[in-house]
């Protein structure tokens, strides 16, 4: 995904922070949580990692298979 989009009609919704902009406001909302630095989603597969956004902890537990019983957490 290109990271310097300049707001356009397609795209109105720009992050104040960085280049990004986007087409719905939701997905700003997302994306500034992201710039806090707070990751408030913690795996609870045994490896510890942490998450900004829940849907990132939700792929590292299907892709990593982390939290499901003979977990090797070396992959984590």
């Amino acid at each position: 995904m290109p990271t310097n989009y300049s707001p356009s009609d397609n795209r109105p919704y720009a992050c104040d922070l960085c280049a990004l902009t986007f087409s719905r406001q939701h997905d700003l909302k997302r994306h500034r949580d992201t710039h806090s630095g707070e990751k408030p989603y913690e795996c609870n597969g045994g490896c510890g990692k942490t998450f900004t956004r829940k849907d990132a902890l939700k792929r590292h537990q299907i892709v990593k298979n982390c939290g499901t019983s003979g977990d090797d957490h070396a992959a984590c």
